[in-house]
C-alpha cells in the first residue's frame, strides 16, 4: 500500500502494473493503464458522482452538483487528465491538493478537532469535514499534527466497480 502513496504518478502507475490491489469484494482491481482503455458513459458517471456509494458530491462540487468541503473538480480534466483522475481516486493520499491537507488539532482542554486549516494566526480557522468552520484561539492549541492520509477514501473503501469508476472519470472529463 505504501507504494500507492508515493508522490510520483510514474511510480504509482508502474506499481499498479506489478502490484495488484484488491477491490472491496476481493477481486483484483484493474490497473490505471487498463482502466484508461475502457469506454465510459457520462450520464452513468453523473449518477455515480451523486450516489450514496461513491458519495463524491458530499465533499466535492462539479457541474453545479455537490458541496465545497473538498476541492472543486471543475479543473480536474485540464490539470490531471484521464490517467491523473483515475490515479487520484485510486490513490487519494499520494498527492493531496494544496489547502486540503488534513490536520488534527488538540486544545489545552483535551478537545480534538480535524479538518483543513483555512487561516492561521491569533486564531486558527479549521474547515471541518462536515462542512462547518471552527475558530480556535492559538493560545488554546496544545498540539497540531498534519495527517499523511487524505480524508478522501480510496476506491477500495468506496467500493466502486471498475466500470463505475470509468464512468465517473468520463463524467469528470465532460463539459
Amino acid at each position: 500500500e505504501a507504494i500507492f502513496r508515493n508522490p510520483s504518478l510514474a511510480v504509482r502507475a508502474m506499481a499498479s502494473q506489478y502490484f495488484k490491489r484488491p477491490s472491496r469484494s476481493g477481486y483484483t482491481f484493474p490497473s490505471v493503464a487498463d482502466l484508461t482503455k475502457r469506454p465510459g458513459d457520462v450520464s452513468r458517471g453523473a449518477r455515480v458522482f451523486t450516489s450514496d456509494t461513491a458519495a463524491c458530491a458530499k465533499c466535492h462540487s462539479f457541474s453545479g452538483a455537490g458541496t465545497g468541503i473538498g476541492p472543486d473538480l471543475a479543473t480536474a480534466r485540464t490539470k490531471l487528465g484521464r490517467e491523473g483522475i483515475l490515479d487520484a481516486i485510486l490513490n487519494p493520499s499520494a498527492v493531496i491538493a494544496a489547502g486540503y491537507e488534513p490536520w488534527l488539532i488538540e486544545t489545552k482542554d483535551g478537545e480534538i478537532y480535524s479538518g483543513f486549516v483555512v487561516s492561521d494566526g491569533d486564531t486558527l480557522t479549521l474547515k471541518e469535514p462536515a462542512g462547518g468552520a471552527r475558530a480556535i484561539p492559538a493560545k488554546q492549541i496544545a498540539s497540531r499534527q498534519q495527517q499523511k492520509l487524505s480524508l478522501m477514501p480510496d476506491n477500495i473503501a468506496l467500493g466502486l466497480t471498475p466500470q463505475e469508476l470509468v464512468d465517473l472519470v468520463e463524467y469528470l472529463l465532460s463539459e
